[in-house]
């Protein structure tokens, strides 16, 4: 008997050593690249049949069950194409509880890739609608909620491509449903999503779109809900244009406005000291094309595009003019309907920065032109400045307007007719004393040297 024991201790042992010497290579075997990469395509292969639609991961590294990097992974839509190619992909884990829908990455990572959104021309549906549709709950009650979040995310030299195929292609600045963009690259912190909003600290954003529009650097932190988008301590270097702002949002009743932004959208604006180049803007709205110049401005800006409304405004433009004020821009798409009502608080204004200040094509000319006469003033220098009326009949009234050759005085409103290429003057009143010219050479202004 005692035998028997010996032999099965012995057995025993051999069994255990094996089991060890066998838990070591397995331990050793899932931790090589090699077998996760094995395992990775089982799952993928499965998920392809499952999904119908070609899921493909090349590669696959696994540390400590909190940190996988992911090489090549393809992806397909059900008709064949793209949905997302990326070279890389890098997540580091922090918390998972499916029980409460609390997900928190502590850093993610995308880099050398493209991915695809489209809409189908017949239903609207998305290519990734099926994707969904597989892993979402066949409950028919409101979505369980959920709180997404990632510590950091990068991104590099990604591309990105959305198109609309229900809606035409607009080769007029950036057509919002065919989107493409490049050189997208990305560093963010506290991004966050859950059923309601998306937000995120933006610390730099480059891309460039198909348009040309091209962003060289921005910083903001962003936020984005039903109501609209939200963006913070904002900076944008373009190829032109240099932008900073406490806040600039937009304001919407639902993303469709985009599709008639210049009347839908609202600005809800508070601009610090930028230069904005009206070429870029065009690339937002067509009203402004044909426009190449740039200004200087600071201020609050609210409403649409065809309703602008600035407030506590200052306006650069050309090489020395400024304007102060509040104003509400008339609507420059429609120069026959073109009603303005605006008073200047102050401003400083070059006659050459005036006429040589590009207008955009609606306006059916490409500068302004005032007339020699209005040229030989040289500058307009005036307070309390207010101007009404159309293109044709502008009634103008100013208490004090001083200019190179003299100084004006009204004590009436004033009117500037414009009609087939000249230029008319004309006041409400006949006595005389609506006019008053203080030290002013008449005869420069007339060019006739008999008046003085």
């Amino acid at each position: 008997m005692a035998k028997v024991f010996k032999i099965i201790g012995r057995t025993t042992g051999i069994i255990l050593e094996w089991l060890l010497i066998a838990f070591f290579v397995l331990a050793f075997v899932i931790r090589t690249s090699t077998f996760q990469t094995y395992l990775a395509s089982i799952a993928t292969s499965f998920l392809s049949t499952e999904l119908n639609a070609k899921i493909q991961i090349d590669k696959v590294d696994i540390l400590f069950f909190d940190r996988a990097e992911l090489k090549k992974v393809y992806m397909e839509d059900q008709q064949k194409d793209t949905l997302a190619s990326i070279h890389s992909i890098v997540v580091t884990i922090n918390l998972l509880d499916l029980d409460k829908q609390v997900f928190n990455i502590d850093k993610v990572q995308l880099s050398q890739g493209t991915i695809k959104i489209n809409r189908a021309k017949n239903t609207g549906v998305f290519n990734y609608a099926f994707i969904e549709e597989y892993f979402s709950s066949e409950s028919k009650s409101d979505p369980k909620p959920f709180d997404f979040s990632i510590n950091r995310v990068e991104l590099s030299d990604i591309r990105f491509k959305y198109d609309d195929n229900r809606k035409k292609l607009d080769s007029k600045g950036i057509d919002w449903n065919h989107l493409a963009i490049s050189n997208l690259s990305l560093k963010a912190t506290d991004f966050r999503v859950n059923l309601s909003t998306f937000q995120a600290n933006i610390i730099e954003l480059k891309l460039k779109e198909k348009s040309g529009f091209t962003i060289n650097q921005l910083s903001t932190s962003l936020k984005i809900n039903n109501k609209g988008l939200f963006l913070s301590d904002l900076d944008i270097c373009t190829n032109q244009s240099e932008i900073s702002a406490s806040k600039f949002n937009l304001l919407y009743a639902n993303q469709g406005d985009f599709e008639n932004f210049e009347n839908k959208v609202k600005f809800d604006a508070n601009i610090l000291q930028s230069s904005i180049s009206l070429e870029e803007i065009a690339f937002f709205t067509s009203e402004t094309q044909g426009m190449s110049d740039f200004v200087r401005l600071e201020g609050s800006i609210s409403n649409t595009v065809n309703q602008l409304t600035l407030t506590n405004f200052r306006l650069g433009f050309g090489k020395v003019s400024k304007i102060e004020g509040d104003f509400v821009l008339p609507n420059f798409s429609k120069m026959n309907e073109l009603e303005i009502n605006e008073t200047i608080r102050y401003a400083y204004i070059s006659v050459e920065d005036l006429t040589t200040f590009k207008l955009p094509k609606s306006a059916g000319m490409k500068y302004l032109n005032l007339g020699k006469e209005v040229d030989r003033l040289g500058f307009f220098e005036t307070k309390n400045f207010n101007i009404q009326g159309n293109p044709t009949d502008l009634s103008i009234f100013f208490e004090n307007t001083k200019t190179k050759l003299g100084e004006v005085k009204l004590n009436a409103p004033f009117h500037i007719l414009s009609h087939n290429g000249t230029i008319g003057f004309n006041s409400d009143t006949k006595n005389g004393g609506d006019i008053e010219l203080i030290d002013f050479k008449i005869g420069e202004l007339l060019a006739d040297n008999s008046l003085k």
